[in-house]
């Protein structure tokens, strides 16, 4: 279980005009929903089998508030499903969590972690890619092409070769993409920035 708790002080300045005082300043906590959150906020499920949201709660200090949740999982198309889950707590501040669901065909063993190298005829950049939260998978590239200021990445292994990156934003705005695991460690990224034009870009890396 993961438990997501969050707060915020909030300020309130208000004058009264007498002959003993002008200003008084008032300032309190207000305490974000407190979530708890069943299974792990990422998840791996095969293809054409059955997905059950393991479940959300979420309170104010004792007091349980209602969860809406949005989003939903077709596990007969392969892909990243995010499940967004939020509340409102009693002066009606809202706070949500999110947990993504991969639908793979597989689920993955093979860790593709390590330092890669441009694929470019006079370029050497080089990026590392690591297991986010330790899972085989579900990775973190450093950079996904071969330009002077780099454009991190998330993305999941959903097998056969097949790579999706998830939304994300850098320097150069939002982005999204796919991918594919090629023979003889190489990884190919093809990265959508929807802030310029939008612009596509493909990029291969050979493991170092």
């Amino acid at each position: 279980m993961k438990i997501f708790k969050y707060s915020l002080l909030i300020v309130s300045l208000f004058v009264l005009f007498s002959c003993e005082k002008e200003t008084e300043g008032v300032s309190r906590v207000t305490e974000y929903a407190t979530f708890k959150m069943e299974g792990d906020d990422f998840m791996f499920v095969l293809t054409n089998s059955n997905f059950t949201d393991p479940g959300v709660k979420a309170f104010e200090g004792d007091a349980e508030l209602q969860v809406d949740i949005k989003g939903t999982v077709n596990t007969s198309v392969p892909d990243v499903y995010p499940i967004q889950y939020s509340a409102k707590n009693s002066d009606g501040f809202p706070v949500s969590i999110e947990r993504l669901v991969a639908v793979v065909s597989a689920i993955p063993t093979g860790d593709i972690s390590g330092t890669y190298q441009v694929v470019h005829a006079t370029r050497t950049n080089k990026m590392t890619i690591t297991k986010n939260n330790g899972i085989v998978g579900y990775y973190h590239a450093s950079d996904s092409w071969w330009q002077k200021y780099p454009i991190p990445i998330d993305f999941v292994d959903l097998g056969g070769g097949t790579i999706k990156i998830l939304s994300g934003s850098s320097p150069y705005g939002g982005h999204y993409g796919i991918g594919k695991i090629l023979p003889d460690g190489k990884i190919q990224f093809s990265v959508t920035l929807v802030d310029q034009g939008p612009l596509t870009y493909t990029t291969t890396f050979q493991l170092q």
